[in-house]
Order: structure tokens, then C-alpha cells, then sequence
């Protein structure tokens, strides 16, 4: 998939509903023999699920039907099973994030770390994205409509390859590789061939999980710390994310927060309206339940000035301390 025209961070390039979706884990429905061994339990297993996915496949439109089994299978040599293969190959996850929105106590029923609500769906357009570890847009999905939607996480040129992250980015290189080997392909990016710089900024990125309000209100009240700390902290953590393209990493929203909580408690109205137009691109394209909450931190506010002349609105009831720094 390549643009046509340029995108800015936030635009949505593409939605589709997913031909299927099914939960990750599953539990069978038939007992399978006795005295199989790990592996042959296995293989009972997926002979199973490629049986549900046999009679979900037969209730979509013959062209439907064609279109998934045209997508790649990087597991043919398993025991996955064709449509197996299929779904584990190209599958998107729905994320907890989107379970919450509708299950708000989704995490003090199931609080493992491998969640048995998480759910996958495969596409016929989304699926064929391209992967890089350093990618310019990033899925997620929409609850409202049942829908995967691709936005861009960057600003994107015209004519430019729209790719997505198939592992975890932040993974050393190696790991990373070992990752996509099912896929077929090695990746030769920036970041792939050059991990002896790569992978320790990949390491502080991934250590870099701010919470926006903690920072600043620590920051507010400790008076002997510079005006700029958590800016030229977050700022510094910006550029570096944005040397390794990864701005589809959630630290990177989370920064740009810190940026507009601080700016609004400086009453730099202009620089908060920037930092918080920022949240709101990324928060859309990336994961817009917390983008929603982020905003939720960082109000509209009149024309008319507020906070002292300052122009920037107070951040109480939860957000940050009401009063300005001095």
C-alpha cells in the first residue's frame, strides 16, 4: 500500500472490517486421545480450530472466501493447517484497551499477563501491509464499528510505503529477526543493520514510560528544579524516538504530554496548544481509549484568558495542581 497524497501524523489511511475474529487462546470441544504426547495434543488442537475456521469460512461470500485464502501462511510446516496458517500469519489483536472500553473491570477478572480476552482478526487489505521496525503507522480497533483502522503515525511523504510493526519494536535486533523469520523475509532496515547503536536507544525508549501528570506535578513541586527539566527530559526522548522511527510507540504520546501538562503550568499558551495538538494526532492513530483519557488532562479552553492572563486552563480534579510554577 503506498499514499497518493501526503499525510500528516493522525490521518486515517484505511478501515475494514475483519473477515474473522477469534480469541487467541482456545479450549477444545472434543476430548482427544489418550496418551498423546505434548506434540500430538498439539496437532489434536489445531486440527480443531481448522475445523471452526472451516465453518466460519463457508458462511462468507465465495469472493470473501477467496480473498482469505489468498493471504500469506508462514506456518505450512507446523501442523497450523491451512486457514490456521492464514489467521496465525495475519491476525491483528484487539488489545485490552478496546475491551475496556465496554468491560471496565476487564482487568480484575482476568489479570494475567496473557489475557484470555484477547481477540485477533485478519483483513483483506491490512493484512498485506508491509512490515519495519521503524513504521509510519500503526492499527488499531474500533469498537463502534467492528473495524481494524490504519492511521498514520508520522508525517508521510506521497508515493511512500505505508508499513506497520509485525513484532515488538523495541526488542533488541536479534530478537526482532528471530520474530519475523516465520514471515520468510529478513528485515535490512537502519535499525536491523545497525544494532550495536540501535539497540541500547531502543532499550532507553522502552524504559521511557512516563506518566504525564506524576512527572509534572513532582517537577511543580520541587521548587529548586529549572523550569525546563521535564521539558528538555521529554524533548531529548522525542528526538530520540523520532532518530529511531518509532513514533508508533505509546512513550512517544506520553511525552508529547508531559510537554503540554508543563507548558500549560508555564503558561506558554502557544507551546501548549502545539504539545496538546500532538496528543490528540497520536492518540487517534495510536490507542484512542488512552488517547481519550490524555486529553481528558489537557481541556480546551475559551478565548478568553485564564490562569492569571497566562492564557493556558487550570488543571484541577485530578490533573495537575491549579496553581502556576513561580
Amino acid at each position: 500500500m503506498c499514499t497518493k497524497r501526503p499525510l500528516v501524523a493522525g490521518d486515517v489511511i484505511y478501515a475494514e472490517r475483519p473477515f474473522i475474529a477469534l480469541p487467541v487462546k482456545f479450549y477444545l470441544t472434543s476430548a482427544p486421545p489418550s496418551g498423546l504426547t505434548l506434540e500430538g495434543f498439539t496437532q489434536h488442537a489445531w486440527k480443531e480450530r481448522e475445523e471452526l475456521l472451516k465453518e466460519m469460512i463457508a458462511l462468507l461470500p465465495p469472493e470473501r472466501q477467496a480473498a482469505y485464502r489468498a493471504l500469506a501462511n508462514s506456518h505450512t510446516h507446523d501442523g497450523s493447517g491451512p486457514l490456521a496458517g492464514v489467521f496465525r500469519t495475519n491476525g491483528f489483536g484487539l488489545g485490552l484497551d478496546t475491551w475496556r472500553e465496554i468491560i471496565p473491570d476487564i482487568d480484575d477478572r482476568d489479570n494475567r499477563a496473557d489475557h484470555e480476552t484477547t481477540i485477533s482478526g485478519v483483513c483483506d487489505t491490512l493484512s498485506r501491509i508491509n512490515h519495519s521496525c521503524c513504521p509510519n503507522a500503526d492499527v488499531y480497533f474500533d469498537m463502534p464499528s467492528f473495524s481494524f483502522v490504519l492511521s498514520a503515525v508520522r508525517d508521510i511523504p506521497a508515493g511512500t510505503d505505508v508499513t506497520v510493526g509485525y513484532c515488538d519494536l523495541t526488542d533488541p535486533a536479534a530478537a526482532r529477526q528471530k520474530d519475523l523469520t516465520p514471515y520468510g523475509f529478513t528485515c535490512t532496515c537502519v535499525a536491523c543493520v545497525s544494532p550495536n547503536s540501535s539497540d541500547p536507544r531502543r532499550a532507553t525508549i522502552a524504559a521511557s514510560f512516563p506518566d504525564p501528570k506524576f512527572v509534572v506535578r513532582m517537577w511543580l513541586m520541587n521548587v529548586v528544579l529549572p523550569d525546563d527539566y521535564v521539558i528538555q527530559d521529554s524533548q531529548r526522548m522525542i528526538r530520540l524516538i523520532e532518530e529511531e522511527g518509532l513514533q508508533s510507540a505509546w512513550c512517544y504520546t506520553l511525552h508529547f504530554a508531559v510537554l503540554a501538562m508543563a507548558y500549560a503550568a508555564l503558561g506558554q499558551r502557544e507551546n501548549y496548544l502545539q504539545a496538546r495538538e500532538r496528543v490528540s494526532a497520536l492518540g487517534r492513530a495510536c490507542n484512542p481509549v488512552e488517547g481519550h483519557q490524555l486529553m481528558v488532562s489537557l481541556p480546551e479552553f475559551r478565548n478568553s484568558r485564564s490562569s492569571g492572563g497566562c492564557g493556558c486552563p487550570t488543571m484541577d480534579g485530578g490533573g495537575l495542581p491549579s496553581s502556576m510554577r513561580k
